[in-house]
C-alpha cells in the first residue's frame, strides 16, 4: 500500500526473514482481492534461498471457506 515494490523490498531484506505473513492490499483480504501480484511475489520467494514459512492472515472478504479459493490459483508455489 505504500509503494514498495515488495519482490525488491524482499531481495534487499531477505538475510533478515525468517518468516512471511501475508494478506492482500487494501483491506487486508486474501490474495486476489487487492492489488498484490501473489504470483510474482511467490515466484521470487520460491527463487529465493529462502526456506521458512510463508502464513496467510487475512480477514475473509466474504465468509472463511469462500475466501480459500485463492490458494487453488498459487498451488505451484506450495509443497503437498
Amino acid at each position: 500500500m505504500n509503494g514498495v515494490d515488495i519482490r525488491q523490498a524482499f531481495r534487499d531484506h531477505l538475510s533478515f526473514v525468517r518468516h512471511i505473513q501475508f494478506a492482500d492490499a487494501p483491506g487486508r483480504h486474501e490474495p486476489g482481492t487487492g492489488g498484490v501480484d501473489f504470483a510474482a511475489a511467490f515466484a521470487e520467494i520460491a527463487a529465493s534461498s529462502y526456506a521458512g514459512w510463508a502464513g496467510a492472515e487475512y480477514v475473509p472478504a466474504t465468509t472463511t471457506a469462500a475466501s480459500f479459493t485463492w490458494r487453488q490459483s498459487l498451488d505451484e508455489y506450495f509443497s503437498p
